[in-house]
């Protein structure tokens, strides 16, 4: 016995040295440390490793909340709106219109309809810059020809120097117009005159094209091209107002304005003078209304007046005759006069001639 424990004393000595050389210690270092590790993960027990416990009830349950199985009840759903009741008397298979989508009631129908505003009569000292006038229809709004005759005096003496005659033509939207002055004195500018329009009748009413006058003296013409807002046969071209006329298509056109209710004022191209045409601004004033004594009766009138220029030029529209000029006056800068009277109105209302009566062109 003695000899073995000496030789385990001896061992024990060897490897004490050896373990404690300086080349193993680090060994030894890193081998206690990965001991020391496995005892504090995992701890022995003095009667032997425990054994493995069930987890508490709680665990469970919390375990079974954290990983549900796939057979578990799907999250409730907002349950879906229950459509409304049908009426009964209305069947599930007819539609149900919209609350908002259901017809109107009609208005109660008027007990008598309101008059149009072309039937009104509008007072015309109620009017400022324009006015419009219940009138009858015009000559120019039918196909038709038909011719007038005047008797021509001049001066406040009103002596009889003349006769005049005004003739037109209305067909397929133009007009034609032509008056005829004779006179065996040498008082009128122009005496034995033939003085001629013709042109385009519109929407807005006269349109002239061309205005010409020839006589023993004179011959002059202007033309109005619309197309390029020029005038010529004047002085110079002149630039073309969009309210223009010539003597003849004024007075029409003046019938036209009141009744649409335009403003009476013109670029009128003038003859009353021995030289060219003139292009002046005429502006026309409603003076009365009422009855005129002519030699072919009384008649109800407008009379309608210009002043420019020391110029004054008036005009009688006849509301009985498709507001033809019965009367026409003209007083120059010098204060001369010279007015024309209607004394025979023989207006024609049976259709168009199969040949036109043709007019002839003034000379160029």
């Amino acid at each position: 016995m003695r000899p073995s424990l000496s030789r385990l004393v001896n061992r024990l000595r060897t490897c004490r040295h050896v373990c404690l050389a300086p080349r193993h210690r680090l060994r030894l270092a890193l081998v206690a440390s990965l001991c020391a590790h496995l005892l504090i993960l995992f701890p022995p027990h003095w009667n032997g490793w425990r054994s493995a416990r069930p987890l508490p009830e709680i665990a469970r349950l919390n375990i079974t909340l954290k990983t549900p199985p796939v057979q578990t009840a799907q999250p409730e759903q907002a349950p879906a709106p229950v459509p409304p009741a049908l009426p009964q008397s209305v069947p599930v298979s007819t539609p149900v219109p919209a609350p908002e989508k259901a017809p109107l009631p009609l208005p109660a129908p008027l007990v008598e309809a309101p008059p149009e505003p072309e039937a009104m009569e509008i007072p015309v000292s109620a009017q400022e810059d324009g006015f419009m006038i219940a009138i009858p229809e015009l000559v120019m709004s039918r196909e038709g020809y038909g011719a007038m005759r005047y008797i021509v005096y001049y001066g406040e003496q009103r002596l009889e120097v003349g006769r005049s005659d005004l003739g037109w033509i209305f067909s397929n939207g133009r007009y034609y117009l032509s008056m005829t002055i004779k006179s065996d004195t040498e008082v009128l500018p122009n005496p034995g005159a033939l003085v001629l329009s013709r042109g385009n009748i519109t929407p807005e009413g006269m349109q002239p094209e061309s205005y010409g006058l020839k006589s023993a003296n004179r011959t002059e013409s202007a033309e109005f091209i619309w197309e390029l807002q020029r005038i010529t046969g004047l002085q110079q071209d002149t630039y073309l107002h969009p309210d223009s006329q010539d003597m003849l298509s004024l007075p029409f056109q003046l019938a036209a304005a009141l009744a649409s209710g335009r403003p009476l004022e013109f670029w009128l191209v003038t003859d009353w003078r021995h030289e060219l045409f003139q292009y002046e601004l005429f502006q026309f004033t409603l003076l009365d209304e009422g009855p005129l004594e002519l030699p072919v009766g009384i008649l109800r009138a407008l009379h309608l007046q210009s002043v420019s220029n020391d110029k004054t030029l008036d005009f009688w529209l006849a509301e009985d005759h498709q507001m033809l000029p019965v009367k026409i006056r003209f007083t120059d800068e010098n204060g001369d006069i010279y007015e024309q009277v209607a004394i025979e109105i023989p207006i024609r209302d049976d259709e168009m001639p199969d040949d036109e009566p043709a007019i002839p062109e003034p000379e160029q």
